[in-house]
């Protein structure tokens, strides 16, 4: 193996250039402008050549920050104290483009032509200090949030326990100094009603980064205890995992979710309780006026002979046209009181569909007639069938066909149709030229005892039941009831029933 020749052997051409190329900057100075530059130093400030750099103050390339405390050290070297000043630290260099940057030094004296000088060689480290600003200012927003945070937050060792740190509104909500909980371990607060907790969390938290949103039981230093919802998150902390503990007292919302539990139960028992006199009371009434319309029909009739005076005659057909029309409100109450407590029930069958349109229409024909509007009936085909309840398809096309012909003036038409749709169902479709409804009256139709004009106005009689009922019905055979309607050009109103045994 070749012999390595010493320093002090190399041409002094080889020695400038190994300086020269090397990665840190080197720099000779006696505190002015520099006796030696390589080319590392040159780069570093963004000279295009050492020239720029030795024609100014070695001074003059230091932060104004720094260049006072530097220049205190070079003037202690440069007197011979060079033990009583540090050898390494840091100071910022400004560039020629404005920009600055940190750079670790190390220097000593030497001796350069016969006097002392200083010897500097330095180090980029901006990317460092940068890391260790941003490293700083996330400390600080962290310890500002974790301060000012209104939930609780607790910072704990993950294998020991230890509370590294806890916020003020945690030692609020239990009832402690913070000065107090620091030290003690999750063990040792009880913080948990349930003492296994701590052991449950270590376990969680090794096996997972992080818990969302759990629900738990604390307690405070007296004994209270009160409900949490809180998470954990799994942090490093000078290289020991620390747990985050973030959590909310949820006792208001308990309490306003119970207050919501009864508010429900009381309104449900309400509910069932008006559902049940509902019917129970349109039983009771039914009984009577059963009596009322057959005796009423007797008299208008003259069964048992003549009465004598006309005028009994007409008041026995008041009596029996009012009590007809009694008797409709509280089957239509009794209709509604099944729906709301759940009980109605649909008893399906095979019908032809043309066989109860017809039935219904012959039911309203004479009020249409005497009202001045004319009836429309197209069933296609003539034999269509479908599987449903008689009596409910019934009611829904009798509901329809009577707020048809109560809301058309006189010379209006009102228009029944049946068809079969694409997929086998049955579309019944009752359309009039009537008054119509704008967006809000269709809603409000829809509810039950709604009333599109007020109580004051309104010309028309009815318990604001029919459409709800109508809805009630089609639903229960799993189908759909669509209206459309426009003031003063009538309504349409489609329904659609599946054939439920198929």
């Amino acid at each position: 193996m070749p012999a390595i020749p010493a320093a002090n052997e190399l041409p002094h051409e080889s020695l400038a250039e190994i300086v020269d190329s090397a990665v840190q900057g080197i720099i000779i100075h006696k505190g002015g402008p520099p006796l030696f530059v390589n080319r590392a130093v040159a780069r570093l400030v963004g000279a295009r050549d050492v020239q720029e750099v030795v024609g100014r103050s070695i001074l003059e390339w230091i932060h104004e920050g720094d260049r006072a405390r530097i220049a205190g050290h070079v003037a202690a070297r440069l007197e011979g104290n060079n033990a009583d000043v540090p050898r390494d630290y840091q100071f910022r260099l400004l560039r020629l483009d404005g920009g600055e940057r940190w750079v670790d030094c190390r220097a000593t004296a030497i001796r350069w032509q016969g006097d002392l000088a200083v010897l500097a060689t330095i180090f980029d480290i901006t990317p460092q200090k940068q890391a260790e600003a941003a490293r700083a200012r996330s400390q600080t927003l962290f310890e500002r949030v974790f301060t000012a945070s209104p939930d609780m937050l607790a910072l704990f060792y993950l294998d020991s326990g230890v509370f590294l740190d806890v916020n003020p509104h945690f030692a609020e909500a239990i009832g402690l100094d913070r000065r107090h909980v620091l030290g003690q371990t999750v063990f040792d607060l009880r913080f948990w009603d349930d003492t296994s907790m701590p052991l449950k969390l270590r376990a969680a938290m090794r096996q997972q980064r992080s818990i969302r949103d759990r629900e738990a039981v604390a307690r405070c230093s007296d004994g209270r205890l009160f409900p949490i919802r809180f998470s954990a998150e799994k942090l490093v902390v000078d290289g020991a995992d620390v747990v985050l503990i973030i959590a909310r007292d949820i006792s208001e919302e308990k309490r306003r979710e119970a207050e919501l539990r009864t508010s429900r139960d009381a309104a449900e028992l309400a509910n069932r309780s008006k559902s049940e006199f509902l019917a129970n009371m349109s039983h009771e009434l039914r009984t009577p006026l059963n009596a009322i319309l057959g005796f009423s029909e007797i008299i208008r009739a003259e069964t048992l002979g003549p009465i004598g005076d006309p005028r009994y005659k007409e008041y026995a057909a008041d009596i029996h046209r009012s009590g007809s029309h009694l008797l409709e409100i509280i089957n239509d109450i009794l209709d509604l009181s099944k729906v709301e407590a759940g009980r109605l029930e649909i008893h399906p069958e095979k019908m032809e569909v043309g066989e109860v349109v017809d039935q219904c229409v012959r039911l309203v024909r004479e009020r249409a007639r005497r009202a001045g509007i004319s009836l429309s009936v197209a069933v296609e085909p003539m034999d269509l069938e479908v599987a449903a309840d008689r009596r409910l398809v019934k009611q829904i096309l009798l509901n329809l066909l009577s707020n048809a012909i109560k809301f058309t003036p006189e010379g209006g038409k009102v228009t029944i149709r049946a068809r079969r749709t694409p997929d086998g169902s049955c579309l019944l479709c009752v359309a009039d030229t009537g008054i119509g409804m704008s967006p809000g009256e269709i809603r409000k139709a829809m509810v039950p005892f709604g009333q599109v004009d007020s109580v004051f106005t309104r010309r028309h009689e009815g318990t604001g039941l029919g459409l709800p009922l109508v809805q009630a019905f089609v639903q229960a055979h799993g189908g759909t009831l669509k209206l459309e309607s426009e003031k003063g050009r009538g309504t349409r109103a489609d329904v659609i029933l599946p054939d439920v045994l198929r």
